[in-house]
């Protein structure tokens, strides 16, 4: 369960608790007036998102469509990344090559059609790429199987998000908390918080018989406000103290990420900066498909050539195929949405190359009839 008191006069307390009913990542939340007790909605949350925002949070983490979906939203982080980086790469080395080291970032305007696409491509994707990395590396710290491992890498370098001390201190004894004595012990640990310098939004999370509860700042926008005590509810006494200020750097730069991913730290300026990455990748993955479509093959010589490998005839090196497929397996461990998928590809890469070698290494079946013939 969990309490966050009214702040301002003409608030509501919200108190969001789990049922046996709700599914296994949804609380329900009621919202109560702190003046007379009566409740003025009550409804389904995820997390402290009520429906509106956690129906876009399902969309984006799983498209509706449960673990495949998060799966996939997963693979699309974690290729991002990896696109964006080598589309910066090859941006790069052509300026070089041509020269262009101190030329603006911008569209090239004398190409047509194919050509003038890729200027946009590219050039939208330069200034793109700082936020499509950003996008990549907050999101997989929460992913089903990646954010599994950096949580795992945090833990062992004592990275992780400290909390204060539920435990009691010994020799320390506290009743059970009734039910009607709950509203009393509330407003004790909110009085404790507020003396201790725990301003604005604050939650308070009941513990059981025996543990302390704990008192925690939840604003998340800058600057963090994220402050938490741990307190005795039958006296109000604060046991331990936990500051923003003293967590360890990489669970800071952990908190101001997800928020800033999520549009939450600055307000409405980063929801805006998001809005527009996200409307400058659609257009990019649009211009790439269209570039893929001006350049398909059209009959069916060219299509036979479009499936031959890059520089047909030429097979990678044993070197270079045992090098990628390293890769992947380094990747499968850490991150396995993008390891295991790139050790698919390259098998499917190579399976697909050998058949095309076997195929064109045949005499077609009019050059077998002729020759048939001949001998007869």
């Amino acid at each position: 369960m969990e309490v966050r008191p009214a702040t301002n006069p003409d608030d509501v307390t919200r108190v969001t608790f789990s049922t046996k009913s709700d599914p296994a990542d949804r609380d329900l939340t009621v919202f109560i007036n702190p003046y007379s007790g009566e409740v003025t909605n009550t409804l389904p949350t995820f997390g402290e998102w009520l429906p509106v925002r956690s129906w876009f949070d399902d969309l984006h983490r799983t498209l509706f469509l449960g673990d495949v979906g998060r799966l996939y939203s997963e693979l699309a982080a974690s290729w991002l990344w990896v696109l964006a980086a080598s589309g910066l790469s090859i941006w790069v080395f052509r300026r070089v090559r041509k020269g262009r080291r101190r030329t603006l970032v911008i569209p090239t305007r004398e190409a047509k059609g194919r050509g003038r696409l890729m200027g946009w491509h590219g050039a939208l994707g330069v200034w793109l790429a700082l936020g499509m990395l950003f996008l990549s590396a907050t999101g997989l710290t929460w992913s089903q199987y990646a954010g599994t491992n950096v949580g795992n890498l945090r833990e062992a370098l004592d990275w992780t998000t400290p909390s204060a001390a539920a435990a009691l201190p010994e020799n320390t004894e506290v009743p059970e908390i009734a039910e009607q004595e709950l509203p009393a012990a509330l407003e004790r640990a909110a009085e404790s918080a507020r003396d201790e310098g725990l301003d604005g939004i604050i939650k308070i999370v009941p513990a059981e018989s025996g543990e302390a509860w704990t008192v925690s700042q939840a604003q998340r926008s800058w600057p963090e406000k994220q402050d938490s005590i741990s307190v005795n509810p039958a006296t109000g006494e604060v046991l331990s103290r936990v500051d923003f200020a003293d967590w360890p750097l990489a669970a800071k730069l952990a908190r101001w990420g997800v928020d800033a991913h999520m549009g939450l730290l600055f307000g409405a300026a980063n929801q805006i900066v998001l809005g527009a990455l996200a409307i400058g990748i659609i257009f990019m993955i649009l211009w790439g498909y269209r570039m893929w479509w001006l350049r398909r093959p059209t009959t069916r010589a060219a299509r036979s050539s479009y499936l031959r490998p890059p520089g047909a005839g030429r097979t990678p090196t044993r070197v270079a195929i045992f090098v990628i497929a390293l890769l992947g397996v380094g990747a499968d461990l850490f991150a396995p949405a993008l390891g295991g998928s790139l050790i698919l590809f390259l098998a499917v890469d190579l399976a697909l190359g050998a058949f095309i070698r076997r195929r064109a290494s045949r005499p077609d079946s009019t050059e077998r009839k002729h020759r048939s013939t001949s001998v007869r």
